[in-house]
């Protein structure tokens, strides 16, 4: 395990139009900058299981606006992630879906509660979900099992 220690720095968001999305983990410190991807899925459940750690309610999520693309190549793609509390830190063991060295690092607990709103944010913005059967709608509509055929909108 490679640890880069304590970043001041948290951004959690995505890059691309609604269903073709690249979600991701950017990190920086003084001395460290990476970046790593993740799904959709990832990203909900770090926000709200880290805002449950640190004892604060999710409340409504934030305007993400439009960041900044990440500089160069992810360092990985994230497979498992493990968060822990630390005094008033919290712990992130990132590892890869691929071989590879999982990284660790702490953030304290400020920072994290803003990233996590902000990925909610960036969550919810997303493609708006089907009432009938829970999969998400593109602009061209979707096929939909809940209605029993193809519920396109032409």
């Amino acid at each position: 395990m490679r640890s880069i220690g304590k970043i001041d720095r948290l951004v959690i968001g995505a890059i691309g139009p609604p269903g073709k999305r690249t979600f991701y983990l950017e990190v920086a410190g003084p001395d460290v900058y990476e970046w790593f991807a993740l799904e959709k899925e990832q990203v909900a459940a770090l926000a709200t299981h880290g805002l449950e750690l640190i004892g604060e309610t999710r409340g409504a999520p934030v305007d993400p606006g439009r960041p900044a693309a990440p500089a160069g190549d992810p360092t990985f793609r994230v497979g498992e992630i493990g968060l822990g509390a630390e005094g008033g830190d919290l712990l992130l063991l990132l590892s890869p879906t691929e071989e590879g060295e999982p990284v660790a690092f702490t953030v304290p607990a400020d920072v994290f509660a803003a990233a996590a709103r902000r990925a909610l944010g960036v969550v919810a913005a997303g493609r708006p979900i089907c009432r009938l059967c829970g999969l998400p709608v593109g602009p061209e509509g979707h096929a939909c099992p809940g209605g029993n055929g193809d519920l396109r909108h032409r």
